[in-house]
């Protein structure tokens, strides 16, 4: 899958615009494999300054770096909004 032009980026955070790219098989990701990805959209090319995830987890439940803040039914409305699922 192809990432976003980077200008497109920087120009939607100037904008305070949030975007979801939703990543197959991405359940599966450590958390040491999601700080990587946290710190490459914090590079000075994109300028992000910091990444949610939310986790689709084998036995239906979620997991996510906001879970204080959102409950499972605000997770599973994201995944929905996104076209992800347990399938994919």
């Amino acid at each position: 899958m192809p990432l976003p032009n980077i200008r497109i980026l920087q120009y939607l955070t100037r904008l305070n615009w949030w975007w979801a790219l939703p990543i197959p098989g991405g359940a599966a990701y450590t958390r040491k494999e999601i700080d990587g990805l946290v710190d490459w959209i914090r590079r000075p090319q994109i300028g992000a300054k910091g990444m949610v995830y939310a986790k689709y987890n084998d036995d239906g439940s979620f997991k996510s770096s906001v879970d204080k803040f959102y409950d499972q039914e605000d997770l599973a409305r994201w995944a929905e909004a996104t076209g992800q699922n347990q399938e994919t």
